[in-house]
């Protein structure tokens, strides 16, 4: 399991952990909505082919 920041600031972290994933869970907060970082995270994962599942709690 690798747990990565959401927050844009550590966008170079993400896309490291990215390359050693083999698929991705989003988890997005029912209450606060999608954030705006969380697009980007979501290209980033079509970009590499991690397949990627959503859930909102």
């Amino acid at each position: 399991m690798i747990d990565t920041p959401g927050h844009v600031d550590f966008s170079p972290e993400m896309e490291r952990a990215v390359l050693a994933m083999d698929y991705a869970i989003v988890i997005v907060s029912a209450a606060e909505g999608v954030q705006g970082h969380t697009e980007t995270v979501w290209q980033l994962l079509r970009k590499h082919g991690v397949p990627t599942f959503f859930f909102y709690q």
